[in-house]
């Protein structure tokens, strides 16, 4: 919740984050006004165990696609 508070006291015009943990963690506390980019370091195809869950929420989340 602090980094809610840091957001708004500071005035953040947008949000960019690198790590899909961050970007879900952002997604959820950034106000709607707030834009968030997202960049991916690590490659889904390469990580057998998060892979499909975090693609899914990705998709989901960030893309607003139907699955």
């Amino acid at each position: 919740m602090q980094l809610k508070s840091i957001i708004k006291t500071n005035k953040i015009e947008i949000v960019h984050t690198h790590l899909t943990p961050a970007s879900l963690y952002t997604h959820f506390l950034c106000p709607a006004s707030v834009p968030q980019v997202h960049t991916i370091h690590s490659t889904y195809s390469m990580d057998k165990e998060t892979r499909p869950l975090m693609r899914y929420l990705e998709m989901k989340l960030f893309w607003k696609s139907k699955l």
